[in-house]
């Protein structure tokens, strides 16, 4: 008996984990995955995705070295792990809040097909004025509720459109 309770304390808590997690873009909060941590040329960057009806938001979030750089130029290129390319055009707005640099870009439901069915490789993005293209590689991060180590980004995507 004290195994089905474990089994279902873990389950609820997992779903009320899960749930916390939103993109807010002025009146509007989207349900999202986890940030998803990324080597950087110059540092380390975050990024996750909403939802939003059948379609998405991409959020890139950056710290203090995005200072000097404010607005991300579009387009923003999504490598995925099967070597095909989202080309994202739409930038929805440019944010700063505690020191973390957002910059909200939609994303088609089209988008969102691909990015249930593979992982993310890579993000590619400029600054605007600058020549000189950042390739953001999400890594390994740790999943305390499974207690395993995780990457892809795929399975929080499909799960984030089952809500």
């Amino acid at each position: 008996m004290r195994f089905f309770i474990l089994i279902f304390a873990i389950f609820i808590l997992n779903s009320l984990t899960y749930s916390q997690n939103f993109i807010y873009s002025r009146d509007n909060r989207y349900s999202s995955t986890p940030l998803f941590q990324c080597k950087c040329t110059s540092g380390f960057f975050q990024f996750s995705i909403g939802k939003n009806s059948d379609a998405g938001i991409l959020m890139l979030q950056g710290s203090l070295w995005l200072h000097q750089r404010f607005s991300i130029a579009v387009p923003v290129y999504i490598f995925l792990t099967n070597g095909s390319k989202i080309t994202v055009l739409d930038n929805v707005s440019n944010d700063v809040v505690d020191g973390q640099y957002l910059f909200l870009y939609s994303l088609s439901s089209e988008d969102m097909v691909k990015l249930q069915s593979c992982d993310i490789a890579q993000i590619r993005f400029s600054f605007k004025n600058e020549t000189d293209s950042w390739t953001a590689e999400p890594f390994d991060y740790y999943d305390r509720t499974n207690d395993l180590f995780f990457h892809g980004t795929a399975r929080d995507i499909v799960n984030l459109f089952k809500k």
